[in-house]
């Protein structure tokens, strides 16, 4: 669960904002406009949690999202 949060918190810093709630309506946005888009914004989004772990981020960056922010736009721009 903990995963998910992170995951859906890596999307809501898009918009500085750091809640698992607002990220989650930020991706079913996404998958409306464009699937290819959520799919992209989802793989960023877990591509940075991986690699932010695998760096040895700080927990507390992991955790508020902030490890993921630029990764999901990027992953969002080249779609």
């Amino acid at each position: 669960m903990k995963m998910i949060d992170v995951l859906l918190k890596n999307i809501s810093q898009v918009v500085l904002i750091s809640n698992k709630w607002t990220g989650l309506f930020i991706l079913i946005g996404l998958f409306v406009a464009d699937w290819t888009v959520g799919l992209a914004a989802m793989i960023g989004s877990i591509i940075a949690y991986a690699f932010a772990r695998y760096i040895n981020y700080s927990e507390a960056e992991i955790n508020d999202g902030l490890a993921g922010f630029n990764p999901v736009l990027t992953a969002i721009a080249l779609t």
